[in-house]
């Protein structure tokens, strides 16, 4: 008796087809980002809304030393969980960790400023110009300016992290990050998609270990 033939891996291009047409079946906005082609689209039904270039893309894993950790198998889906809008920053004064909030425009006690309070009519703020999106299976998208260099993902937004683990007497643990690079234009053009339930189709792309 003759064994049955096994189906074939489909190629990234077949599987890439394969995850959009299930997007497509769905009514909800979704994004396809293409690092080669350096090329995210804004899609709904299979169809393009709107596109914007990227300057740069990368994956940037974070490997804990001695472990080994597979790198994501692409195309993949991912889904945006939160999205973080400020960037945060770290001041040391007296010896201790203070955190500042960048754009909440907190009295900075070092310098004795205050901030006036916002006239009643005034516009609310223009979307910031980079941000975080937290996604699922431990992934995070990075929009900025320019794609971080390996080794250089987190600066001292890591450094407060792992602080507050350290207080709360838990690990660390970094997120994989999907950066990408667009101009502030097209940054803040965006930024309202970026809401829970929304879905990124990332086609391809080269891993950097960082």
């Amino acid at each position: 008796m003759r064994p049955a033939a096994s189906r074939a891996e489909p190629s990234p291009a077949e599987r890439s087809l394969e995850l959009e047409l299930e997007l497509a079946r769905k009514p909800g906005l979704y994004l396809r980002v293409d690092p080669a082609a350096g090329r995210l689209e804004i899609k709904v039904r299979g169809l393009t809304l709107d596109a914007v270039d990227l300057g740069g893309a990368a994956l940037l894993l974070h490997r804990q030393r001695g472990a080994a950790v597979a790198e994501p198998k692409l195309p993949a889906v991912w889904t945006a969980t939160s999205v973080s809008d400020r960037e945060e920053r770290l001041v040391v004064e007296a010896g201790r960790l203070r955190r500042l909030a960048a754009e909440e425009g907190e009295e900075d006690a070092a310098a004795g400023a205050t901030q006036p309070a916002p006239a009643a009519d005034s516009l609310p703020p223009d979307p910031p110009a980079s941000y975080r999106v937290q996604l699922t299976d431990g992934w995070q998208l990075r929009v900025g300016r320019s794609v971080p260099r390996a080794g250089r993902t987190g600066g001292v937004g890591l450094a407060w992290a792992r602080l507050r683990a350290g207080l709360a007497g838990t690990v660390f643990e970094p997120p994989d990050v999907l950066a990408l690079a667009l101009s502030p234009e097209d940054a803040r053009r965006i930024h309202h998609l970026f809401r829970p339930g929304l879905q990124l189709l990332v086609v391809t792309g080269t891993p950097t270990e960082s």
